[in-house]
């Protein structure tokens, strides 16, 4: 059979999209799942690569989106590294990540300047730290769908690690993306709309116009990487550091 018109990365992005977020893959396991014989084995690995975070394939050769995170494993593991599936994260907005530029900060210091220091950081600062009750539906789902940290039920139930015990610290609910990074980036495009347009009053009121207003809470509420549960996980402690330092080195 002519497996050559085959678009094999085309059908590993699908199969890791349609994966629930952090779900445990191995590479030999999407073999089996897509290919058709034993020739296409190579290809698939490959491609499960070039789509996944912190393989050195997709460092080489960054992917337009992500759909994989490599996950190490600790020693002693029967596999060194793992797999997480993720639903897709952009790679231009993942650079933009506070967590690896200054790029928010940056922003942040331009509206002080613009709005004045003392009103973003009271009146937008409690802003951010209440953007949490617009998703506190899809918080809730995650917390239902999880019921424990994520990679600890992956390790645990796949029997990786022989020793295995999970965290006892209480898992939290996590964003993949850095929840701070998507409101302030989401704030900033919305400066830029809003800063030279005048109410009927003849005022410029920026971020602080209803219209600004509006569109924000609009916009947040639809930002994928916010407000889907498939961009939220719980994690413990510990392997929500290892995500982070992961997200921060990978690009």
């Amino acid at each position: 059979m002519d497996t050559g018109k085959r678009n094999i990365s085309e059908l590993v992005r699908i199969a890791l999209k349609s994966r629930s977020p952090l779900q445990y893959i191995l590479s030999a396991d999407l073999c089996r799942e897509i290919a058709i014989d034993q020739s296409e084995y190579h290809s698939i690995d490959t491609a499960l690569r070039r789509h996944a975070l912190g393989d050195k394939v997709a460092k080489n050769q960054p992917p337009k989106h992500y759909y994989a995170i490599r996950f190490g494993l600790p020693e002693g593991s029967l596999e060194k590294d793992i797999f997480l599936s993720v639903p897709g994260i952009a790679h231009d907005y993942l650079v933009r990540d506070d967590t690896k530029t200054p790029e928010v900060n940056e922003y942040i210091h331009h509206l002080q300047q613009f709005y004045g220091q003392e009103t973003i950081d009271y009146w937008v600062r409690s802003a951010q730290y209440h953007s949490v009750g617009l998703i506190r539906g899809s918080m809730d789902k995650v917390k239902v769908r999880d019921k424990a940290c994520r990679i600890c039920t992956s390790i645990a139930e796949n029997q990786l690690c022989p020793n295995f015990v999970a965290s006892q610290d209480k898992p939290t609910v996590c964003h993949i993306i850095s929840r701070r990074t998507v409101f302030w980036l989401t704030l900033w495009d919305t400066h830029q709309k809003y800063k030279d347009i005048a109410d009927t009053n003849g005022l410029k009121r920026g971020i602080f116009s209803n219209d600004a207003v509006k569109e924000f809470k609009l916009a947040i509420r639809q930002s994928q990487y916010h407000s889907s549960e498939n961009y939220i996980v719980m994690l413990c402690k510990s392997h929500n550091a290892q995500m982070l330092k992961i997200l921060r080195e990978a690009v």
